[in-house]
């Protein structure tokens, strides 16, 4: 995306501007959900998959199933949680992610 920026002689940072303040912060408000899985893997080996049929495990080494997302993490997510990143001038302003609209072109 090409923007143009136009310098506003008139305009200033605010007073209380932090120059280093992170773009990013953890998300205070966010809740682990109750249905969390912390003992599950997020991907698990395909119980559907088979090796090609030209497998040469001599030539080609052991065959490992591809990954697909673990089933039992569907109702609300498993492994490690953490807190979701929020952009830090959401919270300066007082805004909720529900309070934005993200438009893709």
């Amino acid at each position: 995306m090409d923007v143009t920026h136009i310098d506003d002689p008139s305009s200033k940072k605010p007073d209380d501007w932090d120059e280093d303040a992170p773009k990013m912060i953890e998300d205070a408000s966010a809740v682990k959900p109750a249905a969390w899985e912390d003992d599950e893997a997020p991907l698990v080996p395909d119980p559907s998959a088979n090796p090609p049929l030209d497998w040469n495990e001599e030539e080609d080494g052991e065959w490992e199933a591809p990954m697909v997302a673990n089933p039992k993490c569907k109702p609300a997510g498993c492994g490690k949680w953490e807190r979701p990143q929020v952009f830090f001038f959401f919270i300066t302003l007082g805004l909720e992610m529900s309070d934005t609209k993200v438009y893709e072109p």
